[in-house]
């Protein structure tokens, strides 16, 4: 699509965002699905031409720093967001709801958690001026708080039914291992008033 920006694979606050969103989801989700996610995962990476480790370790990296930032202050000093705002006033950045939980993810690890500090954030990453991606590209579209907060009451709301459905099942595992157990008592309690009510064959 010439004219347009491309994702950015190699974009930090997406790979952290990514990163958060992947392991949120495996810790939500319900135990058969966690393998499942393995494979979308690596199609992902190999379609980004990117190595898996570096991934990680390029999240971990960014995590760390925004632990040690003390606020929204120290977030938009972070070279990753100068790099962001950058492309953004470039317009080469373009936004995703990945780049949404990567500024949340950096915001919790900050501690910086008060009403105004996402509106703060996106603003000092420049996400705001961004490319918007979604049903199609629109030039200038931006990401303004607002679009920020609603991906996220949407990603919040997906982990929720994650988690409920892993409950649900974990509480019917229970309940099936509770009515295994009854049935092999009953059968063990059967047997033996068999056993006790059985002819003797001593003289």
């Amino acid at each position: 699509m010439e004219g347009f920006p491309q994702p950015e694979g190699k974009e930090l606050i997406f790979k952290c965002g990514r990163a958060a969103a992947r392991t949120a989801g495996a810790r939500a989700a319900p135990g058969p699905r966690r393998a499942a996610q393995l494979t979308p995962g690596r199609a992902f990476m190999k379609a980004l031409d990117e190595n898996a480790e570096q991934y990680r370790k390029d999240a971990t990296a960014l995590g760390a720093a925004a632990a040690g930032a003390g606020g929204v202050e120290g977030l938009a000093g972070l070279e990753a967001l100068s790099a962001m705002k950058a492309k953004a006033a470039a317009g080469a950045l373009v936004y995703s709801r990945f780049v949404a939980i990567g500024l949340f993810r950096l915001l919790e690890l900050a501690g910086a958690m008060e009403p105004a500090a996402l509106a703060k954030l996106v603003e000092a990453s420049g996400a705001h001026a961004a490319w918007s991606v979604g049903r199609a590209l629109t030039p200038r579209a931006g990401a303004p708080a607002a679009k920020v907060t609603a991906d996220l009451a949407l990603y919040k709301s997906l982990l929720s039914k994650l988690s409920a459905a892993k409950e649900l099942l974990a509480d019917f595992a229970e309940r099936e291992k509770r009515k295994a157990a009854e049935r092999e008592a009953e059968k063990a309690k059967a047997a033996a008033e068999a056993a006790s009510s059985a002819p003797s064959t001593s003289t």
